[in-house]
């Protein structure tokens, strides 16, 4: 019978890691493994994958050291095998759960890198909790280098699979000589937070409009920080030339009209948005943090992260030869067919799974 994969994630609202589980537990073979998505609070992506019959349990316990006993109980009643944790604290809950419920495999997903943000808040968690689990992946080689270096004693249990990509809703490039609108138009994703850097990408358009460059902008994602920046364009005054587009569901149509996409972030594990960007083909203008280089090098321009005069020009100089930069965009879209499909990226998790309960054979009772 197929194993059972328990995934817990804090929430499943729109976000990188919660995009990149919902696209992993869709993707499982389901003669091989069946996923249960646990939460602790409410989300679209799990409503989504709840209504496609994938079950997703909220575990709205308080306080939050209930967590640990509803999911022990939670893995005792649906027969899991394996639990899969997502980020810190699910990873911290998820795991301490996983032990006690002595599952036949732990495994967790590290997207960020954590002890560079919250160093006193997640070191000695995270070091005790992975003496206890069976594989951490990584999603970039930046992520594992990170934990690699702050807990040496585990390097050999980090393994890098990257997030993937469903490349099917991107139109394949055509191969023939393509210039740009006219203005040209340039596209961002993200949640509308500081580590993201739109304040960044906003002066670096201001920039461009003082030196007479044409372009439209269009910023695509909410948050915390859209009526600053709002204001900052206004201020600026390129507000006839960025629109604010909020929370969006046809990302891949709003890519396939753009000219040229940018990533102003501060941080990144390993961009779901970079990605799609790559899947549509797209020249990018990304900053030179987490796994940015490994996935840009060299069909990238890559710039030094809170620049916005080093990042205006190197939008300046993409949208000045159209034909070298729609060039790189193809070479982008070959690499995500080369690494970073989503079907091999599930194809590896699947493999890492067997390969963990072969180690624990399941009991006879379970077996039967």
């Amino acid at each position: 019978m197929p194993a059972t994969v328990l995934h817990v994630i804090e929430h499943m609202h729109l976000g990188g890691r919660e995009t990149a589980l919902a696209r992993l537990v869709r993707g499982l073979d389901r003669t091989r493994f069946t996923p249960i998505v646990a939460t602790f609070l409410p989300g679209d992506l799990g409503d989504a994958l709840a209504a496609e019959g994938i079950p997703v349990v909220r575990l709205d316990v308080r306080p939050k050291h209930r967590r640990v006993g509803a999911l022990e109980r939670l893995i005792h009643e649906r027969g899991v095998d394996l639990v899969h944790t997502h980020m810190f604290s699910a990873g911290t809950y998820g795991r301490a759960a996983a032990i006690a419920a002595g599952v036949r495999g732990i495994v967790h997903t590290h997207a960020t890198l954590s002890f560079r943000e919250r160093p006193w808040k997640t070191y000695l968690p995270e070091a005790a909790f992975t003496a206890f689990t069976d594989r951490v992946i990584c999603v970039s080689r930046a992520v594992r280098d990170h934990l690699a270096r702050f807990l040496p004693m585990f390097k050999d249990r980090l393994v890098v699979i990257p997030n993937g990509l469903a490349i099917d809703v991107f139109g394949r490039p055509t191969g023939a000589p393509r210039g740009f609108h006219a203005p040209p138009r340039i596209v961002g994703v993200g949640r509308l937070e500081p580590v993201k850097g739109f304040d960044v990408l906003i002066r670096a358009l201001g920039e461009l409009e003082r030196a007479g460059v044409e372009f439209r902008a269009r910023l695509v994602g909410d948050g915390s920080e859209r009526a600053r920046l709002e204001a900052l364009v206004a201020s600026l005054g390129i507000g006839g030339r960025v629109e604010f587009l909020g929370h969006r569901h046809d990302v891949s149509a709003i890519l396939a009209e753009a000219d040229l996409y940018v990533a102003p972030s501060h941080r990144e594990g390993l961009s779901n948005a970079v990605l799609e960007a790559m899947g549509a083909a797209l020249p990018i203008v990304a900053t030179r943090v987490g796994g940015n280089p490994e996935l840009l090098e060299p069909i990238g321009v890559l710039v030094p992260p809170a620049d916005p005069s080093a990042m205006a020009e190197a939008l300046r100089r993409t949208l000045a030869d159209p034909i070298a930069a729609r060039a790189r965009g193809d070479a982008a879209r070959v690499e995500i067919e080369r690494s970073y499909t989503l079907t091999g990226v599930v194809r590896r998790h699947e493999d890492l799974y067997d390969e963990l309960l072969a180690r624990r054979p399941a009991t006879a009772g379970r077996a039967a």
